[in-house]
């Protein structure tokens, strides 16, 4: 899948965004060195915190702020009220609606980025079938809720049609699929 590119003005280099971003989640977190490089090396992170960015958004700063806020309390401490839950279940972006307030930008790469984390989250879904089973954790293409080939098609006909050759500097729709969320 290759993309063409979508025109989008950026108002400087978004490697020196996501390094600001960074700093501010690193220092409000309290991390370690070892989790700010973590931090500045996950995919998921990065797409998270750049995608108002790229998307052109107002009060682009604060909202990758705030979503990466909940990406990191659902990762760390909050983790069993945001695992997945039956209720989740109707649509794939239900869990990710949380980090999905947008005000103005491309609604287009706002899509993309939002199908790019869907993938990511599906994949990760369809890797831990087994693990999950064997755990007795919820998974909803082991319920039968949803099913992987279709979602999957789905999201990729999505990303193929809305290509954006800035979102794909951070992750392609390849790597959405061999992503971990955390």
């Amino acid at each position: 899948m290759k993309s063409t590119g979508t025109s989008v003005s950026i108002r400087k280099n978004v490697s020196d965004d996501w390094k600001t971003i960074c700093e501010a989640v690193a220092a409000t977190f309290r991390f370690s060195d070892e989790e700010t490089k973590r931090l500045v090396n996950s995919k998921v992170a990065r797409l998270i915190g750049v995608l108002p960015i790229i998307a052109g958004c107002e009060d682009a700063e604060r909202t990758a702020l705030a979503h990466l806020s909940i990406y990191l309390t659902a990762a760390r401490g909050g983790k069993a009220w945001f695992n997945h839950r039956k209720s989740d279940d109707a649509d794939i972006y239900s869990r990710l609606r949380l980090g999905a307030s947008f005000i103005g930008g491309d609604k287009k790469i706002i899509e993309r980025g939002m199908d790019l984390l869907a993938m990511v989250m599906l994949s990760g879904y369809n890797r831990d079938k087994a693990m999950d089973l064997e755990a007795g954790k919820y998974n909803p293409l082991n319920d039968g809720a949803w099913n992987f080939e279709q979602l999957s098609t789905r999201l990729q006909n999505k990303l193929e049609a809305t290509p954006c050759l800035k979102l794909d500097a951070v992750m392609t729709p390849e790597e959405s699929i061999l992503s971990i969320w955390t």
